[in-house]
């Protein structure tokens, strides 16, 4: 099935050149996301994502259902929390201003 994703962030373009270059050697990265419901919602690798489309890379999406505790979202603010309290941040009008991506998962 293919389902949007979307980014946290925005891309930091001198960053993406470095992630870019490492991908090159790399691969395809795995993202963790979460369901937000109508859509899945990266909670890490936002130039990991931009370096993949550009490589013409398919990431691995490995859908969580919470927050890993090592996850830096935010500066680790959601750290070990559940999905749900992503989707009611989104849904009370947290922004996410990342791109979004069509993935199959």
């Amino acid at each position: 099935m293919t389902m949007a994703l979307d980014a946290m962030h925005r891309v930091d373009i001198e960053h993406l050149a470095e992630v870019i270059e490492a991908m090159r050697t790399l691969g395809a990265p795995t993202i963790r996301a979460i369901d937000v419901g109508d859509r899945l919602l990266a909670i890490e690798g936002t130039h990991r994502l931009e370096a993949a489309a550009r490589l013409g890379l398919t990431p691995i999406i490995e859908v969580v259902e919470a927050v890993p505790s090592d996850s830096d979202v935010d500066d680790g603010a959601f750290a070990g929390e559940p999905a749900e309290t992503i989707r009611e941040y989104l849904l009370g009008g947290g922004g996410v201003t990342g791109a979004r991506y069509w993935v199959d998962v």
